[in-house]
């Protein structure tokens, strides 16, 4: 008999034969852990998986899916229906577990010393000369990509100030818990390496594009990032 697997979890490593019901009411019956702020009815967008293997024992993709921005392997786990057990179907969940997001720190006293500097009516950079004109503010961002989760901090150049730290799970968890299964990932799919890429840059600009809905465009005062890993 056909298994869905959670990979992820060590209580779904070892699967659950599968039924005719969602992917989200097999995570349920395995206790796996799956958001689902509107209670499975496909308006909320919250319980996205990755199907990693056995797509095709499931319906195709619903009305309530289609208005949701989802990858090529990507469903709605409330939305996604076992039609032919005839395979096993191996799922990754995107908001995978629970964790505290620490962005708050104390108070540091540095030099500032940015490679991005106003010269007169000009945005200057320390090693690739003139970056057009002034427009009134010079911003950079911070990026910490770690495993489970990302924070964004978005920096005044001119006097160092934080202006806003933005924290959320690391998208690429969609791929694998960690690193090894990630790497994995990217050698056992053609596409694996630019899906990693594209998956942790739409992560940050959607932070970006949330905070920008508040305070206004910001991004066309970005002149310098600087990530670490």
């Amino acid at each position: 008999m056909a298994r869905m697997f959670f990979p992820q979890y060590r209580r779904g490593r070892e699967g659950i034969e599968v039924f005719a019901g969602t992917i989200l009411e097999h995570a349920r019956k395995l206790g796996v852990e799956i958001a689902s702020e509107c209670g499975g009815v496909g308006s909320c967008g919250r319980c996205v998986v990755r199907i990693e293997r056995g797509a095709d024992v499931l319906n195709g993709r619903t009305e309530s899916e289609k208005k949701h921005s989802l990858g090529r392997d990507e469903r709605l786990a409330c939305q996604a229906r076992i039609v032919g057990p005839k395979s096993d179907i191996y799922v990754y969940i995107r908001d995978f577990g629970n964790y505290s997001i620490l962005s708050d720190t104390l108070e540091t006293h540095v030099q500032l010393a940015p490679a991005v500097r106003r010269e007169g009516d000009r945005v200057v950079h320390s090693n690739a000369g003139d970056l057009g004109p002034y427009q009134g503010e010079i911003y950079g961002l911070a990026i910490d990509v770690g495993t489970t989760t990302v924070v964004t901090e978005i920096l005044d150049l001119d006097d160092g100030r934080s202006l806003a730290t933005l924290t959320r799970k690391n998208p690429q968890i969609l791929f694998g818990n960690d690193v090894i299964s990630r790497i994995s990932h990217t050698m056992q799919h053609k596409d694996g390496l630019n899906e990693l890429r594209q998956s942790i840059a739409g992560g940050i600009n959607e932070d970006l594009a949330e905070f920008e809905k508040r305070n206004g465009n910001i991004r066309k005062y970005i002149y310098d990032v600087v990530a670490v890993g």
